[in-house]
């Protein structure tokens, strides 16, 4: 009896009759998992295991699964493309959410600003369109979901290749091992801003938050900016007396800024909140200057984390 070849991680998900076609599918793939069995039910089981990825028994992989007819044709399938944003501005992260279900496209989109999930920027928003999304089919007794993404740490830190470090992806892979047993995960990788079309229309809803934003708090963020940018601009025109022999400089539209010069700016921001100055444990600044934003993160004694920022655009 011939041995079956389960490819539970690489570039087609399935399993195969010999070891050629399973190479060609694990071969140089980056974390790839694979196993061979001496029967078809077991190498099924292993790729199930996680309850993430369902392999139909009557095809040896899910590229021969038609995925329009199968929509078309059973009312517990669904089709979602999920895309994320942050702004720098208003110091929050989105997402947006395009679900084919049927013969209707339902579109929705969110925003956050959770401080523990600021660092992750726009993967942050990226995660929540995954959670969404499978929230959705949940609610409306989905069993298959087949989730279009186009950054990579959605299926990977989903199916555990890779670690779970921040607390934002612990508790994505927590949300997945919880309904694990309710619905079945398909994951598709899609080219970033490629023309897929629901994938562009999933981006353009996530970016498309932060104009809904109300216009008091807008107005609000924009005078904070402002103020932000005075405070850049008085110490950047100081002499910097520091007299220390290991300077870091760099220049920036047309001013040199030093590192204790980028620590002073944010400590008078600091001050600025009536927060005192030795309650400072640890500062973190971040100069992006393709994006012309300086990231401030200041860490405080009582382990508190307050992120800041000034948008030069």
């Amino acid at each position: 009896m011939g041995k079956f070849y389960a490819v539970k991680n690489g570039r087609k998900i399935g399993i195969y009759d010999s070891w050629n076609e399973c190479k060609k599918q694990i071969d140089g793939y980056k974390g790839a998992i694979y196993k061979s069995f001496s029967s078809y039910d077991d190498a099924y089981k292993f790729i199930n295991s996680t309850g993430i990825y369902k392999v139909d028994k009557q095809e040896h992989s899910l590229n021969n699964i038609n995925v329009e007819e199968s929509l078309s044709n059973n009312n517990d399938i669904a089709k979602a493309y999920v895309d994320g944003s942050y702004s720098d501005l208003y110091n929050m992260y989105s997402y947006g959410v395009v679900i084919l279900h049927k013969n209707e496209i339902v579109k929705f989109s969110g925003r956050d600003n959770n401080e523990v999930n600021l660092s992750m920027r726009n993967v942050a928003g990226e995660l929540l369109g995954a959670i969404e999304a499978i929230k959705w089919a949940i609610k409306n007794n989905i069993k298959d979901i087949y989730i279009h993404y186009d950054y990579e740490g959605i299926e990977k830190w989903a199916t555990g290749i890779w670690k779970t470090n921040k607390e934002g992806t612990k508790s994505y892979k927590q949300f997945i091992d919880s309904i694990k047993n309710d619905l079945s995960i398909r994951f598709i990788k899609v080219k970033a801003h490629s023309g897929v079309t629901y994938n562009e229309e999933a981006d353009v809803l996530a970016k498309s938050e932060f104009d809904n934003i109300n216009e008091d708090f807008k107005t609000e963020v924009n005078h904070l900016n402002n103020v932000y940018l005075d405070i850049f601009s008085d110490v950047i025109k100081k002499e910097d007396k520091s007299k220390s022999k290991n300077q870091c400089s760099i220049l920036f539209k047309g001013q040199t800024i030093t590192d204790n010069k980028l620590k002073k700016i944010a400590k008078e921001i600091w001050k600025l909140d009536n927060k005192a100055i030795a309650d400072i444990e640890n500062i973190n600044v971040q100069l992006v200057i393709d994006d012309e934003v300086l990231n401030i993160d200041i860490k405080d004694v009582f382990n508190e984390m307050f992120k800041y920022n000034i948008i030069f655009k």
